[in-house]
């Protein structure tokens, strides 16, 4: 009952990690098969972000406009 609970509790950081990075069933899936491994794994990951190259927020990848400052991302 106990590996369960650390499974599904290390599945809910994996995916709380993961959606800040556009990856919350990538993030899911890896804390819940390698546990505190896979959290590390989703933290190493880069996602589906990039940088804005005026402002530096962090972005889609597949963004044509900045949500932060309103300048076209060129890519």
């Amino acid at each position: 009952m106990e590996l369960l609970i650390i499974c599904l509790l290390c599945a809910g950081i994996g995916a709380a990690i993961g959606s800040s990075k556009g990856l919350t069933g990538t993030g899911f899936l890896l804390g819940l098969l390698l546990g505190a491994i896979g959290i590390i794994i989703v933290v190493c990951m880069k996602g589906n972000r990039q940088n804005c190259p005026y402002c530096k927020t962090v972005i889609p990848a597949d963004a044509t406009v900045c949500k932060s400052c309103g300048r076209e991302v060129v890519k």
